[in-house]
This record gives structure tokens, sequence and C-alpha cells, in this order.
């Protein structure tokens, strides 16, 4: 068995007792009060996550709708496989991804500007309307765009496959 002396028995106690406690709320909203936005601090960028996520929902749902309905075979029991909905369903979400990016740039750009120094911030306005022409303004509309389009892809992929295998399972089990 190790044995440690008393110095290191509160190095280590230390590195237990504070490292490993877990969240604490109250540090947190004292972190976010100390930034000086108080309890408002939170809601930075909700209007543009809410945007992005309904745009993005909307485009994603209605194109796979619609191509769906458009190669689906005649007969109601011979569906597309689950790999084929899978690769349907990686498409449509490439396309919701890019029509919602802009709005994922501003939501993220709104929360962090709370928590870096002040002159890095970008200082976008909270107005949604004010915030897009402001991105535009700046360039950087697209930056980033690869990686949300992988992110979206690989997401509808590995979700679309496994909730159609279970559908039709339970579909085939208890009717």
């Amino acid at each position: 068995m190790l044995e440690l002396d008393s110095e290191e028995k509160e190095v280590f106690y230390k590195f237990i007792i504070v490292q490993w406690q877990g969240y604490n709320p109250f540090k947190i909203l004292r972190q976010v009060h100390e930034t000086g936005a108080g309890l408002s601090g939170l809601y930075e960028g909700f209007d543009a996550h809410l945007a992005g996520r309904l745009s993005y929902l909307a485009v994603r749902n209605t194109l796979y709708y619609i191509i769906y309905n458009q190669v689906k075979p005649a007969k109601p029991y011979n569906d597309l496989s689950s790999r084929e909905k899978g690769v349907l369903g990686a498409i449509c979400g490439a396309v919701g991804a890019i029509v919602s990016h802009p709005f994922t740039v501003i939501s993220t750009r709104q929360i962090l500007d709370g928590q870096i120094p002040k002159e890095w911030r970008r200082n976008y306005s909270s107005n949604l309307s004010q915030a897009l022409g402001e991105l535009q303004a700046s360039g950087q509309t697209w930056q980033g765009l690869k990686a949300n389009l992988i992110r979206h892809v690989l997401y509808n992929l590995c979700i679309t496959i496994p909730y159609d295998y279970f559908k039709e399972g339970f579909f085939t089990r208890f009717g």
C-alpha cells in the first residue's frame, strides 16, 4: 500500500475536495454577475439560437418529407431501407445547417461576448436583424460552416438509422 506523508496527504485531499466537487451553481451565478451582465447574461443569444433552431428544423423536416414522398415505393409494405433514410436525413440536415448557420454564429458570439475581455468583444446587437447586418458587414457569415455541416450530417445520419430500425422493429412485433 502507498504511504503518504502529511504534506502529500494535504495536497491529495485538496485536489480531491477542490477539483471534484462538481458544479457549484452559486459560483457560476457569481461569475456571471461579475461580468456586469447580471442574470440577463444567462439569456444572451437566446433569440438568435431560437431563430436558428426553428429555421433548421423547418427546412430539414419539410425537405425530408418532400423528398421521402417523391422517392418512396408505391407499395405500403415496401419502404425505403434504413440506410436510404439515413442518407436522406443527412442530406436534409446539411441543407438545414446551411440555412441556419448565420444564426448559430450570432448566437455563439453573443453568448461568449460576456466571457471575454471587453477589448476583444464583438458587441453584437441584441436585436437579431441588426446582429445579422453586423455579421454580414464583418464578412464572417460563413465562418465555421464546414464544421457545422459535418456535425449536422453525422448527427442526422446517426439518429435516423437507429430510429427507423427500432420503429420498424416495434411495428413488426407489436403492430
